[in-house]
Order: structure tokens, then C-alpha cells, then sequence
């Protein structure tokens, strides 16, 4: 028999400070990198060990709340005899309210029931956070982005615009989860109302009674009644379906991910059968499994992805018509995941703890073949897609018509007309079909792309594109450099993968060479990759997880691997510790820094070398990462944070769509100017430097960090993120990118080995950093985790000494993880890494120990630190 307690000595079952604020518009929640249930909820710890197997009474203004639950993450910080209650209240909290919640018959341990607590739950007031003259134009830039983010996908019938005033009937629990930006990088938008807030603020009307049926977030069907009211309110229905980013691991092939639901199935089902116009929003962070639109009479499809704090308004635009969507696809579509070319050499099961030592080995045997690059060479495979790379519709309509192409000099001038009756903007995508007759090549590849301007009906603009040479080469493996193949080169042009019309050529005579490489990325293992010239087929057998024989083995070599920077020295020099140089001497006469580092002791370049992690708790995380101030010498703590789309530092700032969201805009210079935006912020919070948008390049739909980067084309990424950057550097504010090298997948990071031809990691996965390095270099990198053909990328010098520094020409300095101190660590200083972040004071002191005792070993040079802390320096200032 339970008893209630009486001990007067117990602690409250739960510990609160205060009163609980809760954000609307945050869906997830910290903890839903531990539990994707933990989306639109309040948490709050346990004071003392509880019966996490019962479930007391909770009620919000006596309303009782179900499927509440407790949950027990794995971390250090966290006592083993702590538990957190996570309560669901989105729809039930809103923006400047004030609740009661009451928590009551609760157990402890030892059958006790503990003693009721009531709490008090606010919702946030955005008019504290009152509107900065200096701000305006940012949240402008982030609504304009927005508009133009959103990618037309279907309008049959032009069911789009809808007509003014017109009554809204939207279905599913994308309504009151409507997300608006990456989990990943958790940002607190400055202006974020809720998708119900702006619909108050439209002309449209909105139908209350599915106000109230889903104003708590559900995929329930209503009863035939009031289906029957909506649809004497309006012939128009609509459905959200949302999906938020992940961290730590990937979106699996099963319904509620990749897949819809029963019930999302159901509701979409009856929607169809009641409205003779339905219209679908996907809300979600990747594509998603599309057979029901085959199945289902769908009007239009628009995908608005992770639009940012604007993205309710701009979406209520663009339904409406007060804006023309123009955003373009920069993956490919497919009905079904096992359609893409890399799905057999995918892992599909559950999430995998870090902790359980469970290495992945993954083969990229699908090649240089992603994306569209596959399904336009493999002509079998063109049914399979959806919706094309490229591919966007509009409420108007253009031609594209190339005008003149100068063989000589490459400039292709192309007239885009509006002959619709509503202004609008297109983009004018350029595809190239290589001669082969070097290797063979994907059927066309994109080599450039240009966004107009709005463009009237029946006005025209004419746009002029020039082709480099650099875009027209081939890596060539066996030697070891990039050639512009003999044969006419055609080019193309228009507004998809699939909708191109010819538009000139060009003729080599002799193959020419580009660049010679001198360093190999050498494969390991023995496969073949992809190649439409052979009956080669993916067979997926090399992808595997690891025995624990197996995985042991790669440890070993790993920590063995001989990472002894001989050419990183040119000449030793002498110390200089007399001198008295301060750092504001350095800064008005940047030729002092060698002297300048000189002065610094062993103790001071090591601290340089290590910073640690900022600590954080389960329910609020801290971001910045700030290395050590030098008061001796007058170095300030120079300050490191997220923010590819906003500043991520537990403060409102402005929040940007994702970086897939912008990249679908294909507009150059709105890019530049988010990039600015951000910029300003960083620069008004302190901050000296962003960690910016993934160079990565989508292998496949489903990684958990696709939506923050930004295509499945290398082309499109480096260019995009180009413009990004150079809006940093325009508001004085450094940019840091990652994540190098092949960081395709979410799951198992730090124990993830990909097997990649250098044909591939050079022409797909290294091609951005390629079109960076030589336009806007970025100030720092951030090395992955990936173990790249059996290198640890944060250790591989061959990769960040001789290909991206000596080959590409970066120039800044490189940061890691350090993942197991006992592989990377001291292996990452001599592979070139100048700061290595360590996750607490444990690997912090381990790793400073290490440093010193190879330092008094003579395998690690005071000399070789004194340049690493130089580069960052001189990134730094």
C-alpha cells in the first residue's frame, strides 16, 4: 500500500526557479535530441529519485494534459538519480498568457505518493522584446527570403493564388506545429508569431471550429459534421504536413519521417474526397515519400520547408498572391526513397547511442551519380522522379530564349520574358553535356545560374552569363589532376533539369590541362563505383556495420597513423621572449604577428590550442564558444558561435529560413545581404565569428543535416554559401564552415567511415570549397568526424595541409573536435589543426597533458604551435 509522505524534510518532488516560460513558436525542444517526442513541451527535473513508471496527475488551468512522460538522458552533467517530466502543452500556452499547472500524485521510489506542487507556466511576451530601429531592415530581409524560399511544386488548375477573404480550412498537426527553423541550430527568433497569429492579420478568414480541433497538434480526422461546415465555409482544404531536423542521427524510411502516418494517410484521404481544391504544405526539413500524390486528387503542392521567423507571413503571401513564388528545387523528388542511387548504402535502423562504441562503414558506390546527375544519365530512371533539380512553378509564366553564345570568351546572353499577367522572378539555369572523351560523364551538369529581377507581364530582361573554364573540367585519377576534355562541349538553358532548350557549343581541340594536384585522397578497400559505360549495378554489400574485431583494428590504425609535419616549417627561428609587442601593435602592423607569437610561452600557446566546450544543461543550451583572453599580452577572448541562420546565443535575434530554404531562392544577392543581417547581429552581441552554413553536398535526402546545408549540387553549394560569406565579411564579422570532409550522415558521428573514389571526393564533395577558396575564403574550418577512406579528417594532414591549404589555397585556421582525445588530440595539432574544442574539464586537462608530454617528448615542436596559434591569429583579427 502506498502512503502519502509527511516527512517534512523531503525536498519538492520537482525543482522550479520561478515561473516557466514557454515559447509557441519553439517545436522542439533541447531534449528532442534525445527523444523525438519532445516537441512543444516544458520539462522540469526531479528533485529525488521518482517512480518514472507511473505517471501522476498533471492538469494546466484544471484541464487535464495526457501523454505526459519522463525521460533520463545519458549525460555527464546529469546525476544518475535525476529524471525530467516533460509535459506537452503546445496549443494549450500561448503567446503573454499566464497558467496554473498542477502536479499531484506522483510516486517516490519507495511507493510514497509525494506532496502536490502548483507552478505557474507563462507564455512569452515578444512586446518585451520591442523592435530596435537598427533591426528593421534585418526582419525585412528575413520575411523577403522567406517569400522567396518557397517552392510551387503542382497548381493544377491554378488553384493558387487563393481569392481574398477567403475562409481557411486547415487541417493536421502541421498547424499548431508549424516549424520555422532548424533544430540544429536553435534559434530565438526575434518575431516569431505563431501560423495562427498571422492568419489574424490576413484577409483571410479562418474556419475556429478546425482552430479548436487542432489548435492542440493532431492528424485526427473530425467527424463527417464538421467536415460538412468547412466545406460550406470554403471548397479550399488544406493540409500541413510538418517534420522537424534532427541531430545525432538521421531520418529513417518509417512513417511519421520519411513516410506519412495512418492517420496522416486518413486525413489527407478525406480532405481530397470532401474539397474539390486541396492544397498540401510540406513543412518539413527534407523531402518526403510521395506516392500519395499519385493516389490522391492534391490540387497544389507547396513546399515552404524551414522558412524562418517570417515564414507564417510569407506563406499567408504567398497563398494569397500578394507575392509570386519563385523558389527552385536544389535536390531531386523521388516518389520513393529506395529510388535515389545511394539508398542501398544507407543505414535504415534505429538511432545508435555514441556511447555503444558502434561503428558504420558506408560506400559510396553510387559515384559522382547523385541526384539529378543520376536520373538524367540513367534514362530508366526518369520516372522515379517527382519533381526535378531546378524545378519551380510560378503564378506567371517566362520564356527563356538564348539570344548569342561567344565561343571565345563563354558569355551566353539569354532574353527571359514574362508572359503572364502577374510580375514575377525566374531563374535561368545553364547545363553543359561534356564530350567524354576522357571518362564518361552524368548526361548534363549545371555550370551556372542566374536569378532576374521581378519582371513585368510582357516586359523582358536579358541576362548575360559567362562560363569559366573551371566549370567545364574533369578530375582525371589516374593523373591526379583536373583537364578540359577534347570535343564540343553543348550547353543548355532554361528553368529545370527537364525543361532545357539548346543553346550553343563550344570546341577543345586538345585535352587541356586546368591544375595539377599533387596530393591523393587514396581509396581504400576494393569496389567499384557507379559508371553507365559498364553494366555495374549498386549492390550496397560494402556498406556494413563493423564487428567489434573489425572496428578495434580502425582504432588502432587510426591512433597509429603517422601525422609528423615536416614541410609545415620552413625555417625554426630563435625565441623572442624580451620583446614587449601587444596585440594593438599587431593590429596596426600585421607583419609583427611572427615576433608578436614569438613572446608567447609554451603555457600561453597551449591554451590557445584547446578550447572547451561551454557547458549547457539538458533544457537551455549555452553556444559560444569563447577562447582564452591574453591579458599579458593584450589578446581579447576572442568569441565563436553558431549562425546559419541566426545567432544562436539564448537571445531573440533574427532568424533566417534554413540554409536550404535559401539556397532554393538561387538569388545571389539576397544571399549576400542574409549573410549581412547576420552579420550585424553577431557584430552588436560581441560575437567574432560565425560557425556558417555546411559545405556539404546532399548525398542522399534523408541525412539529419541536409537542411543545414544547402544542395545536392557542388556548384549551387559553394556559389550560395559564396554570397553568404561575403555578407559576413561585410559587417566585420568572420565565417567558419564545415564540416570537412564527406559528413553525409547524422548517425553514428565520430564512428562513421566512408569508402569514396577520389574521382568523387574531388569533383562532388571537394568542388565547393574549391569555388570558395578561390571567390571569398572563409576565415576558418571546421573538420568532421567522418573517418574518410580510414582517416580521421580532424587528424588527416594530407586533407587539411596539402589539399585544402597547398592545393585549394586556405589560408585561415582549422578547428576539430576532439571526438577520443586518444585518436585525435595531439594527432589534430600535427595534422594542422590550431583549436581543438574539448567537450569538458576532464578532456580539457587529458588533452594538455598530452600536448605537454609530447612536447617534452620532441615529437610536437614549440615551433609548429607558434604557427598554428599564428593562423588563427591572423584569421582572428
Amino acid at each position: 500500500m502506498t502512503r502519502e509522505s509527511t516527512n517534512k524534510n523531503y525536498l519538492p518532488p520537482f525543482i522550479t526557479q520561478g515561473p516557466i516560460y514557454f515559447d509557441p513558436a519553439e517545436t522542439e525542444h533541447p531534449l528532442f535530441r534525445y527523444d523525438d517526442r519532445c516537441t512543444g513541451i516544458i520539462a522540469i527535473y526531479t528533485s529525488r529519485k521518482l517512480n518514472t513508471d507511473y505517471i501522476g496527475n498533471v492538469t494546466l488551468d484544471g484541464a487535464k494534459i495526457h501523454h505526459c512522460f519522463f525521460l533520463h538522458p545519458v549525460d555527464a552533467n546529469m546525476p544518475d538519480d535525476q529524471d525530467i517530466l516533460c509535459i506537452p502543452v503546445r496549443g494549450r500556452v500561448g503567446y503573454n498568457s499566464s497558467h496554473t499547472l498542477v502536479l499531484s500524485t506522483f510516486r517516490d521510489a519507495e511507493g510514497n505518493i509525494t506532496e502536490d506542487m502548483t507552478l505557474h507556466v507563462r507564455g512569452v511576451n515578444y512586446a518585451n522584446f520591442q523592435k530596435d530601429p537598427r533591426t528593421i531592415h534585418e526582419d525585412n530581409v528575413a520575411l523577403n527570403a522567406a517569400r522567396e524560399s518557397f517552392v510551387l511544386l503542382k497548381n493544377f488548375e491554378s488553384v493558387l493564388p487563393m481569392p481574398p477573404k477567403e475562409t481557411l480550412n486547415i487541417f493536421g498537426s502541421g498547424y499548431a506545429n508549424f516549424r520555422t527553423h532548424s533544430f540544429h541550430n536553435e534559434v530565438i527568433g526575434r518575431s516569431t508569431p505563431t501560423l495562427e497569429e498571422a492568419i489574424e492579420k490576413s484577409s483571410f478568414q479562418l474556419n475556429e471550429e478546425l482552430d479548436r480541433f487542432f489548435h492542440i497538434p493532431s492528424d485526427r480526422t473530425p467527424d463527417r459534421m464538421i467536415f460538412n461546415h468547412a466545406r460550406n465555409l470554403s471548397e479550399y482544404g488544406i493540409m500541413i504536413i510538418s517534420r522537424p531536423s534532427l541531430r545525432g542521427r538521421d531520418v529513417r524510411p518509417i512513417p511519421g519521417e520519411y513516410y506519412l502516418t495512418q492517420e496522416e494517410d486518413a486525413l489527407l484521404r478525406m480532405i481530397c474526397h470532401i474539397f474539390p481544391k486541396t492544397i498540401v504544405i510540406l513543412n518539413t526539413a527534407y523531402p518526403i515519400h510521395l506516392e500519395w500524390m499519385k493516389k490522391y486528387d492534391v490540387k497544389a503542392l507547396l513546399y515552404a520547408g524551414l522558412p524562418g521567423q517570417a515564414g507564417p507571413e510569407a506563406l499567408l503571401d504567398i497563398l494569397s498572391g500578394k507575392e509570386c513564388p519563385s523558389g527552385k528545387l536544389t535536390d531531386t523528388w523521388c516518389y520513393n526513397f529506395d529510388d535515389y542511387p545511394a539508398s542501398a548504402n544507407f543505414y535504415r535502423g534505429d538511432p545508435i547511442n555514441p556511447e555503444d562504441d558502434t561503428w558504420i562503414e558506408t560506400c559510396y558506390e553510387e559515384g559522382i551519380y547523385t541526384g539529378y546527375r543520376y536520373f538524367s544519365t540513367f534514362t530508366n530512371k526518369e520516372d522515379c522522379v517527382a519533381y526535378p533539380f531546378g524545378f519551380g512553378l510560378s503564378y506567371t509564366a517566362f520564356t527563356i530564349s538564348p539570344i548569342f553564345f561567344n565561343p571565345i570568351n563563354r558569355v551566353l546572353l539569354v532574353n527571359v520574358k514574362n508572359v503572364g499577367k502577374v510580375a514575377g522572378k525566374e531563374t535561368v539555369e545553364v547545363y553543359a553535356t561534356f564530350p567524354g572523351t576522357i571518362q564518361s560523364h552524368p548526361t548534363k551538369q549545371l555550370i551556372a545560374f542566374q536569378k532576374t529581377n521581378e519582371i513585368l507581364p510582357e516586359e523582358s530582361e536579358e541576362v548575360a552569363i559567362r562560363i569559366p573554364l573551371r566549370n567545364l573540367s574533369t578530375f582525371v585519377s589516374a593523373q591526379n589532376a583536373w583537364f578540359l576534355e577534347s570535343g564540343t562541349y553543348q550547353f543548355f538553358v532554361g528553368n529545370s533539369i527537364q525543361n532545357l532548350l539548346p543553346a550553343g557549343d563550344f570546341t577543345n581541340e586538345e585535352p587541356r590541362l586546368i591544375k595539377q594536384m599533387v596530393y591523393h585522397l587514396t581509396p581504400s578497400g576494393s569496389y567499384r563505383v557507379l559508371n553507365p559505360g559498364t553494366n555495374e549495378t549498386i549492390s550496397g554489400d560494402h556498406t556494413r556495420i563493423l564487428s567489434e574485431d573489425t572496428a578495434f583494428k580502425v582504432k588502432i590504425n587510426l591512433q597509429r597513423e603517422n601525422l609528423l609535419m615536416a614541410n609545415m616549417v620552413a625555417a625554426s627561428r630563435p625565441e623572442i621572449k624580451d620583446h614587449n609587442i601587444q596585440w594593438e601593435d599587431v593590429l596596426k602592423t600585421p607583419t609583427l604577428i611572427s615576433s608578436f607569437v614569438d613572446q608567447m610561452t609554451e603555457e600561453e600557446l597551449i591554451d590557445f590550442l584547446i578550447a572547451l566546450k561551454p557547458q549547457e544543461t539538458l533544457t537551455k543550451r549555452n553556444h559560444v564558444l569563447s577562447l582564452p583572453e591574453n591579458k599579458r599580452l593584450g589578446i581579447p577572448s576572442f568569441k565563436l558561435c553558431p549562425g546559419n541562420n541566426g545567432i544562436t546565443n539564448n537571445f531573440p535575434t533574427v532568424c533566417m529560413p534554413s540554409a536550404l530554404n535559401l539556397a532554393q531562392t538561387f538569388n545571389r544577392s539576397l544571399m549576400e545581404e542574409v549573410g549581412y543581417c547576420i552579420g550585424l547581429e553577431a557584430y552588436r552581441a560581441d560575437i567574432h565569428m560565425l560557425e556558417d552554413t555546411s559545405l556539404n553536398v546532399h548525398r542522399i535526402p534523408l541525412s539529419g543535416s541536409n537542411v543545414d546545408s544547402l544542395s545536392e549540387d557542388p556548384y549551387v553549394t559553394g556559389i550560395m554559401l559564396m554570397y553568404k560569406i561575403r555578407g559576413l565579411h561585410r559587417a566585420n564579422i568572420k565565417s567558419c564552415i564545415g564540416h570537412v570532409l564527406c559528413a553525409n550522415s547524422e548517425t553514428c558521428l565520430g564512428s562513421r567511415i566512408v569508402l569514396a573514389d577520389e574521382r568523387t571526393i574531388r569533383e562532388l564533395y571537394l568542388r565547393p570549397y574549391d569555388i570558395l577558396f578561390r571567390e571569398e575564403k572563409p576565415d576558418a574550418i571546421l573538420a568532421s568526424n567522418t573517418i574518410l577512406n580510414h582517416h580521421m579528417c580532424g587528424s588527416y594532414r594530407i586533407l587539411l595541409e596539402g589539399v585544402l591549404r597547398k592545393e585549394l589555397g586556405f589560408n585561415g585556421f582549422v578547428l576539430t573536435g576532439t571526438n577520443d582525445v586518444s585518436i585525435q588530440g595531439v594527432n589534430s595539432l600535427m595534422a594542422g589543426v590550431s583549436t581543438v574544442i574539448t567537450d569538458n574539464d576532464k578532456q580539457y586537462r587529458l588533452l594538455k597533458s598530452e600536448i605537454e608530454t609530447a612536447i617534452r617528448a620532441g615529437s610536437l615542436s614549440i615551433q609548429i604551435l607558434r604557427i598554428l596559434v599564428k593562423r588563427m591569429l591572423l584569421s582572428l583579427k
